[in-house]
């Protein structure tokens, strides 16, 4: 899979109650057209030609997610940004584990944060199976 686009992404006018627009296009800086469109419920039944999108409050949270994604891409990466070898997560997590005790349990929560994180950065970049 090719990188995604860079961000920063902008949010959808829908979701921006300081816009009055209510456009549904995430933007990046260099493209004319939109990334990506994020739908809203137009109100009407589908036998009346209803689009079966999430409602209002939905879409905005979604428009918000996609909006943050390059962002949250980018600290799941930090991790790794400092020439060690895998996650820094899980190099914290085996030396807590050294000290035992205590510290056992904040290791274990720090491993499931770095297979967190693994797992996104897999999804993101398409890695994870899925397609």
């Amino acid at each position: 899979m090719s990188k995604h686009t860079p961000g920063p992404w902008t949010l959808p006018h829908f979701a921006d109650d300081s816009v009055d627009c209510n456009c549904l296009y995430i933007l990046a800086d260099g493209y004319a057209g939109a990334i990506c469109v994020v739908n809203v419920d137009n109100g009407l039944p589908i036998s009346e030609g209803g689009n079966d999108c999430p409602p209002l409050e939905e879409a905005i949270a979604n428009a918000y997610l996609l909006h943050a994604a390059p962002d949250l891409l980018d600290a799941c990466r930090c991790h790794y940004d400092d020439g060690m070898d895998g996650n820094i997560l899980r190099e914290a997590s085996e030396s807590l584990r050294c000290l035992g005790g205590p510290y056992e349990r904040m290791a274990a929560k720090l491993e499931e944060k770095a297979n967190a994180e693994d797992a996104a950065i897999a999804k993101a970049e398409g890695k994870d199976g899925a397609g």
